[in-house]
């Protein structure tokens, strides 16, 4: 309904439990949603994404040990970009490999190489069908590099312009179109289409968006608290019999 920034969307049709203005207070509904899944005795896998800023927070330790405890069908997913907004994350954290948190809780973890899409891709699926399979929790690091600040008021000014171009060097966007002509499945024709496509849709966005009306006063508490109160009994928990 464009109320919210990044940090705020949400789609349950399509099971996004969505991000949260507080960093990491996603984490333990993520620990929710895995016992939601363990109730409900399905077959699927809760899959909660965060930055490196988010695991030196007092919730990233709760909702870990809460779903190793109770086995519950979670991959935690950390985006380690190396920077928590402008902190370095050998500044914040005792721990520098952020994977080996997780064998606090005798979780099995992995460090990926974050700017490597095929390796992502295929080790973190590894990871979520183990999940799947004997519903245990699981940890996956993704080493990867923030190329801008972190937002449009961060004047980025606390790395070297070196630093940042030998990353460049590293682009997983760039990296994966090299991997597609080596493989003869795509060459620059298609990936100039496919920037072009890509461009159009944004700009189509940003329309969109600019031509919106604003909203009116009168839809201020629109989407803010729930309607109402919904009783689903297929929820509710069977009462022990007191003898």
């Amino acid at each position: 309904h464009g109320r919210g920034g990044s940090m705020h969307m949400f789609d349950a049709k399509l099971r996004f439990m969505g991000g949260y203005g507080i960093v990491g207070g996603h984490l333990p509904l993520a620990s929710g949603a895995g016992w939601a899944v363990r109730y409900r005795k399905t077959k699927d896998v809760v899959f909660c994404m965060f930055g490196d800023g988010a695991t030196n927070i007092g919730a990233f330790h709760e909702s870990l040990n809460f779903a190793k405890v109770f086995k519950l069908p979670v991959v935690w997913f950390c985006i380690n970009n190396r920077y928590g907004m402008g902190t370095p994350v050998e500044a914040a954290s005792a721990v520098k490999d952020i994977y080996k948190k997780a064998c606090a809780y005798d979780m099995e973890s992995i460090q990926v190489d974050g700017m490597n899409l095929l390796e992502v891709m295929l080790r973190t699926s590894e990871m979520v069908e183990k999940t799947r399979a004997d519903s245990e929790p699981r940890f996956v690091e993704a080493l990867c590099y923030r190329f801008k600040g972190h937002s449009v008021v961060d004047p980025d000014k606390y790395r070297s312009q070196e630093d940042k171009e030998k990353w460049r060097k590293a682009d997983p966007i760039v990296f994966f179109e090299h991997e597609l002509e080596k493989a003869g499945l795509a060459d620059e024709e298609y990936f100039k289409n496919v920037r072009v496509e890509v461009d159009n849709e944004v700009q189509e966005i940003i329309k969109f968006a600019d031509e919106s009306p604003d909203p009116k006063p009168a839809d201020l508490y629109r989407y803010v608290y729930a309607d109402e109160w919904e009783d689903r009994p297929e929820l509710k928990a069977p009462r022990s019999r007191q003898t």
